[in-house]
């Protein structure tokens, strides 16, 4: 077939992708009752009405209205990021403290006040791309506050980088562990999340202050969460960058190609650029040898340990996949990155949309043997992966066309 006629193909896909995602989140995950978004909504789309809200959720899932309105001129999707930001502003803001709370309850009222840097960042994220769209100088003001509060009570002045969390008033960074089971002090996830709001808020403002921290969290992977000798990512260090890291997570290494290199495009520094591209590349590199299936599929991740492979395939490694596969394309313009890219597609065509209920399956199809059925919509599922991939799918190879 014409590459052409296959181009223009693949845009239509993307297109009406998109227009899926969001009918799909326009119909079923706006709470009618109690406003904002449901806290959680089942594979099979039945809703918890009474499960918590989560800040995850609505950071990001203000992040896509936002672009999406701006990516389709569309008032709808607009009308749907105004609601989503008067609902955070009212409930999730922390009016006393500054920054956003983790979660409310399905009302609203306030259940964990801790201050996760993760979340913080997707306020950042949100609250920019919101400001991209409509001008609203309030939403800036918001995003650079949470920056600020950020830089000056969460970052280690002595051995640089993040902590992960803090208490409501931003103290207790001595004992600020995630609540999971590596009791990590720092995680590659926040810096990386860290470092893709700040570029988003570098978009949006073009602040000297906010570029500077960019760098501080390149600097970050360059010295020590990119294990340049084996080509992943240290997902768990002590607070002086020991590595914890018991597994490596395969999805994070095309999250993050991409993303840093988007962050080091926007400072537009040649040196950096020089450093990390081939950083970016071995690391999808490293995924492509050993974390993807005969499908083209991405799997979970690598136990050190007991040296076993988690084959499960979660939707937004797929997603990020592909993201990660055209921007190494760009890069080198080598064929088997545009075909990892169209297995990528393929197979999420294929196995981890649900063509019966709609929107992506959190596993693929492939998966529900050994894994249970997760959410379609919660603190860690929204519109964010699979959304921004289509849209970055659509724009990237509409430029390379």
């Amino acid at each position: 077939m014409n590459s052409k006629i296959y181009t223009e193909i693949l845009l239509k896909e993307f297109s009406l992708e998109l227009d899926e995602i969001c009918a799909w989140w326009c119909t079923h995950a706006f709470d009618t009752e109690n406003g904002g978004l449901y806290g959680e909504i089942g594979d099979d789309n039945s809703v918890n009405k009474q499960a918590d809200k989560g800040g995850n959720l609505y950071g990001r899932s203000l992040w896509f209205f936002s672009t999406v309105a701006k990516h389709l001129n569309s008032e709808v999707y607009r009308k749907h990021a105004e609601s989503i930001y008067h609902y955070m502003l009212d409930h999730f803001v922390d009016k006393e403290h500054g920054g956003v709370f983790w979660t409310v309850d399905a009302k609203g009222t306030l259940v964990n006040s801790k201050k996760q840097l993760f979340v913080q960042a997707f306020m950042i994220y949100g609250l920019s791309a919101y400001y991209k769209l409509t001008s609203d100088k309030e939403a800036l003001d918001l995003a650079l506050s949470v920056f600020n509060l950020i830089e000056s009570k969460a970052r280690d002045t002595v051995n640089q980088g993040y902590l992960t969390v803090c208490d409501r008033d931003w103290s207790g960074q001595e004992n600020a562990v995630l609540e999971d089971e590596t009791n990590a002090l720092k995680i590659m996830d926040t810096h990386l999340h860290l470092c893709e709001a700040y570029t988003e808020l570098y978009e949006a403002c073009g602040s000297e202050r906010v570029a500077y921290a960019i760098r501080h969290c390149l600097d970050c992977f360059d010295k020590h969460l990119i294990d340049k000798e084996n080509r992943y990512l240290r997902t768990d260090l002590t607070a002086d960058w020991k590595d914890r890291s018991k597994f490596k997570i395969y999805g994070h290494n095309f999250e993050c190609s991409w993303l840093i290199w988007k962050a080091v495009k926007v400072l537009k520094d040649k040196e950096l650029e020089d450093n990390f591209r081939p950083r970016i590349l071995q690391l999808v590199d490293n995924c492509m040898k050993e974390g993807m299936g005969r499908f083209g599929e991405v799997f979970e991740s690598y136990i050190f340990e007991s040296k076993t492979l988690v084959a499960d395939r979660a939707w937004w490694m797929q997603a990020e996949a592909m993201i990660g596969f055209l921007n190494a394309y760009e890069l080198t313009n080598d064929e088997k990155y545009y075909e990892g890219f169209l297995k990528s597609w393929n197979f999420i065509k294929q196995y981890q949309k649900d063509k019966i209920n709609g929107e992506w399956h959190w596993n693929s199809v492939l998966d529900n043997i050994t894994s249970p059925k997760k959410n379609k919509v919660g603190n860690w599922k929204c519109p964010y992966h699979n959304g921004r991939a289509m849209m970055e799918s659509y724009n990237r190879l509409r430029s390379l066309d």
